[in-house]
């Protein structure tokens, strides 16, 4: 029988730098000094970038770095800017893996800046270095320090960074598509990058495990059944409920699952709630299982928090609108809310908690 053809095998960290690596020589900036917000119009993060950029060297090797990732998750590009001292110019495109995150594809393209770089120049060369990337992600991972990096790629990053102890170094964060002229060409080329053949791209551990758990999560959600449930999750996890009461919180939970334990057609149908004309059944059509608030339909989940006249005007506050989706109801707060109206209307009645 022949073998099987196989990719290559998955990097594994070895051999790291040893903790005492003087890394002093190398400034990590993960902001441009004032700060920005990512609403802000892109000519004001582009004039407070380019103010912080002009306080670096400029007779300097400078690289602008980027890595695109589709979806995040998958076939990986990475792409570098280069612009010697002297002016001349020279770009890397490298594939990050066909299973690659969107920071392991920055960082291969700092890499494979830095070998460039390593090949242009000698190991004794001073000349400063300034590497420019929107990765603050992949800046914080390199700023932990050489002797503890927990991947292959962020030691060999070091390395690379430490091969000329003389240089002084600084790796800066960018924001992105602000219209800075050298991010913008690494985005294009990282773009490029990611339709190279991936076959020959290694694939980290790291990747190659979230890769597993996104597959059988997704396989999973796909087999949930058609139910209320569903159509207010979609395909998402539910979030933990915040800031609420450990009975607030059950309550959105049954609630959001189609099975509220406080629901008069739940207490019927299991014998918790009979009438002198019905003790128990599974008819939600029987006046033993109408919402004790309006009388109108069983009070299901899905009544209680989307149909119910009785709480029009609370569904109305808080989603500004008294038949809202499905899909608003993913607010645990705001199911917890509608949960306690409903049990508020019954009590004048002398229908409290069962």
């Amino acid at each position: 029988m022949s073998a099987q053809r196989r990719g290559p095998s998955p990097e594994r960290l070895h051999i790291t730098l040893p903790p005492w690596t003087d890394c002093s020589g190398v400034a990590i900036r993960l902001d441009v000094g004032a700060a920005v917000s990512r609403e802000a119009r892109d000519e004001v993060r582009r004039a407070v970038a380019e103010e912080h950029l002009a306080t670096l060297p400029d007779q300097a090797t400078w690289i602008w770095s980027d890595g695109s990732a589709e979806g995040g998750v998958a076939s990986g590009g990475s792409g570098a800017l280069i612009t010697l001292p002297s002016g001349e110019e020279r770009t890397t495109r490298t594939p990050a893996g066909a299973v690659c995150s969107s920071t392991r594809a920055e960082l291969v393209a700092m890499r494979a800046a830095l070998e460039e770089v390593q090949q242009l120049e000698d190991a004794t060369s001073a000349t400063p270095l300034v590497l420019c990337t929107d990765s603050q992600a992949a800046l914080a991972t390199l700023a932990t320090g050489a002797g503890e990096q927990r991947t292959t790629l962020g030691a060999e990053i070091w390395r690379l960074l430490l091969a000329a102890p003389d240089r002084p170094t600084w790796l800066q964060w960018v924001p992105a598509h602000c219209g800075l002229p050298g991010n913008e060409r690494a985005d294009e080329l990282a773009k490029k990058a990611s339709s190279l053949p991936q076959a020959a791209a290694p694939v980290d551990v790291r990747s190659l495990t979230k890769a597993v758990d996104r597959a059988a999560s997704k396989a999973w959600r796909d087999r949930w059944p058609d139910s209320f449930f569903r159509r207010i999750m979609r395909d998402r996890f539910p979030t933990p409920v915040l800031n609420e009461t450990r009975e607030d919180a059950v309550n959105v939970h049954q609630l959001r699952a189609g099975h509220w334990g406080l629901s008069t057609s739940y207490l019927h149908r299991i014998g918790r709630h009979p009438t002198p004309t019905c003790q128990q059944c599974e008819d939600l059509k029987c006046p033993a299982a109408l919402c004790l608030v309006c009388r109108e339909e069983a009070d299901t989940p899905e009544h209680v928090l989307l149909h119910c006249p009785c709480l029009a005007g609370m569904r109305l506050r808080l989603f500004g609108n008294i038949h809202p989706d499905a899909t608003r109801l993913r607010d645990g707060g705001a199911v917890a809310a509608l949960a306690r109206g409903c049990l508020r209307h019954r009590e004048p009645a002398g229908y409290g908690r069962p």
